[in-house]
């Protein structure tokens, strides 16, 4: 479909604060569309060298080979960290700290054209917990969380992952 992606590596220092309101003033420049926007955050938990990933319980109603993913999930409002914490709390069992924002595109697998996936990746590091898979209200639950040597992770996701986030994780 020819989507975009925004890059935003290391030479940038985005401060999750300074990307919710770049993205509430794209949200007042494209409330006058039809299509509806999902911002969804996903954390890259780093922990002794590696990731964590997730495996998910049921089917994405707009990604449709979704089954590995990082832990995160539909963003409510725009105070991402805060969601984000929140949604990997429940889904892994652990309290994490959003590092910073590694990259942001609009995900080019989605397959219902009246909706636009803004996915925003964010570093992330374990504060505390122990590892426990989970869901978060009525979103898809996690049944099974699985720790990756970081260039591993395209072994286990089924849909695209960006050359931005591969550099990212090479990088680990």
């Amino acid at each position: 479909k020819g989507q975009k992606t925004l890059d935003i590596s290391d030479r940038y220092k985005i401060s999750p604060q300074t990307i919710s309101q770049v993205l509430k003033a794209y949200y007042d420049l494209s409330s006058k569309q039809k299509q509806k926007n999902h911002i969804v955050g996903l954390g890259i938990i780093i922990n002794k060298g590696k990731v964590l990933i997730g495996k998910r319980k049921g089917r994405d109603l707009y990604v449709k080979y979704l089954s590995w993913v990082f832990p995160g999930g539909l963003m409510n409002s725009l105070d991402f960290e805060k969601e984000l914490i929140i949604y990997i709390r429940h889904e892994t069992g652990f309290t994490i700290k959003v590092e910073r924002i590694v990259h942001a595109r609009i995900h080019p697998d989605n397959v219902d054209d009246n909706v636009k996936i803004i996915a925003l990746y964010f570093q992330c590091s374990i504060i505390s917990g122990k590892q426990k898979p989970g869901g978060y209200k009525k979103r898809i639950p996690l049944i099974k969380l699985k720790w990756v040597q970081p260039t591993e992770v395209v072994r286990y996701f089924t849909t695209s992952t960006s050359d931005e986030v591969m550099n990212f994780l090479k990088r680990i």
